[in-house]
């Protein structure tokens, strides 16, 4: 079984402290900027409010389990994938408040190993599961935003 998505971005933290402490690139401001706040409580909040909204809608935020309903309200008629976007912004504002330059390269290569390793799936199962109703989503509402 693959691991949960918060085990990735976990992952992908640590490596982003990683590369800032041992392999920097270059530094591009004093570590610790505020305005990493930005992205990062950006990122948090995004997340929390798809988890309610999955809530209210009463499914499942579960990525591998079926889902009892196709949730397109509040911040998924904005994203089909708030969770994930949300763990993106608070990488970016891990990587902005780092202040060197290899920590940036972790944000799109994360995006794009949940792309691949769990939203296709995810795709997939709401296809099978909500049919054109979902399709139609899909084409109103993009991927990430």
């Amino acid at each position: 079984m693959r691991p949960y998505p918060p085990v990735y971005a976990a992952g992908a933290a640590a490596l982003m402290v990683g590369l800032d402490r041992w392999a920097p690139l270059a530094q591009l401001w004093e570590a610790w900027n505020w305005l990493a706040l930005v992205p990062a409580a950006t990122g948090f909040g995004l997340a929390i409010w798809a988890a309610v909204t999955f809530r209210r809608h009463h499914t499942t935020a579960h990525p591998f389990r079926k889902a009892d309903a196709l949730v397109i309200s509040g911040p998924f008629a904005i994203s089909r994938n708030p969770i994930y976007l949300g763990m993106a912004l608070v990488l970016l504002g891990l990587a902005i408040g780092l202040g060197t330059a290899a920590p940036f390269l972790v944000v799109p290569v994360f995006m794009a190993l949940i792309g691949r390793l769990i939203i296709g799936d995810e795709e997939a199962m709401l296809t099978e599961t909500f049919g054109a109703e979902y399709d139609a989503y899909t084409k109103r509402v993009r991927r990430w935003f």
